[in-house]
């Protein structure tokens, strides 16, 4: 149903922004600023810049990519003769590009956002980066047992971080959700024995969030857990 969902969502904003692309007629950019500018003036909206604004860097390149990496290729030129705006990336791999200008993209997104609302969300992704999520048995748990198992690790966490936080900034962090989930639903937990806990909570979410059909979004002192499908997984994952 995810793999589903998300397939869905990917045609429906490529169809929109190379549609977009070939009615404004415009010569595809030569280099990687070129390319940001044009991905925020023409193909991303302010609610898309302050979703990515709200995330760690590798989470928002993987958003990105994800449904975006195609139409970018196509759009720009890089599978033909940019050659270009290849060589302004620093590759000459056309899906390495991509990644180089959505990297670029989420750096020009910072620059030009508040710079205490930055800094807030750098402590927060630095504070996700430290508490340590273990994992094991999740499998055999719903998605609201799983919430509660991962709230109360935080709050312990948290709670003995405070004394070595960074100057300016505080040891607080809540999860809320949002999308009024069902919490006895399941959650796709594949990787819950592997072995390899715990990890930080941003690695967990990184494999967790899309799995189950939500976005993990930064709003300090919450991680908003934004639910795209209230119950993503009615019974439970072979």
């Amino acid at each position: 149903m995810i793999r589903r969902q998300m397939v869905l969502f990917g045609c429906l904003v490529l169809a929109l922004v190379t549609d977009g692309w070939a009615q404004d007629s415009l010569v595809p950019p030569k280099t990687v600023d070129e390319a940001v500018s044009i991905l925020r003036q023409k193909w991303l909206r302010p609610q898309d810049e302050d979703l990515l604004l709200r995330m760690p860097e590798p989470f928002a390149v993987t958003r990105l990519y994800r449904p975006l990496g195609t139409g970018v290729r196509n759009a720009f030129h890089l599978w033909g003769d940019n050659e270009a705006l290849r060589r302004s990336c620093g590759t000459e791999d056309p899906e390495g590009c991509s990644v180089v200008i959505f990297e670029h993209l989420w750096k020009a997104i910072r620059s030009s956002a508040d710079t205490q609302v930055v800094r807030q969300l750098d402590c927060q992704f630095g504070l996700m980066e430290r508490v340590r999520i273990r994992y094991r048995g999740f499998s055999a748990l719903n998605i609201g047992a799983i919430i509660d198992s991962l709230s109360k690790q935080i709050d312990h966490q948290v709670s003995n971080l405070a004394d070595s936080v960074p100057p300016g900034c505080t040891a607080r962090l809540s999860l809320r959700l949002v999308g009024n989930p069902n919490l006895q639903c399941w959650a796709r937990v594949e990787f819950s024995e592997d072995g390899r806990d715990p990890v930080s909570l941003s690695s967990f979410f990184g494999w967790f969030d899309w799995r189950n059909a939500f976005d993990t979004v930064s709003v300090p002192p919450y991680i908003e857990l934004r639910f795209r499908d209230p119950c993503a997984w009615p019974h439970r994952p072979s």
